[in-house]
């Protein structure tokens, strides 16, 4: 099902309100927009997604595998037995 939708002038898309429901995006949740092959897309992001895709994306030589090894041991350090 397609929608044909204006762009505004700062560049804002309207997403429907029947795929929202269905997809479940809710006021202020993050979304991933990405460019392929001349289109747009748009893919409802999982929690935290976001950070680690920025991450990912980073000129920088990042173990990428080695952060989000610390980044979940530090989530459960806290946690005691």
């Amino acid at each position: 099902m397609a929608f044909e939708m204006k762009v505004s002038p700062k560049g804002l898309v309207c997403i429907p309100q029947l795929i929202r429901d269905r997809l479940g995006i809710r006021p202020g949740q993050s979304v991933l927009v990405d460019e392929r092959k001349n289109q747009v897309i748009i893919t409802k992001a999982r929690r935290n997604q976001g950070s680690y895709e920025c991450l990912k994306s980073c000129p920088h030589d990042f173990e990428i595998q080695k952060l989000r090894l610390k980044v979940k041991s530090a989530k459960f350090s806290h946690v005691s037995d």
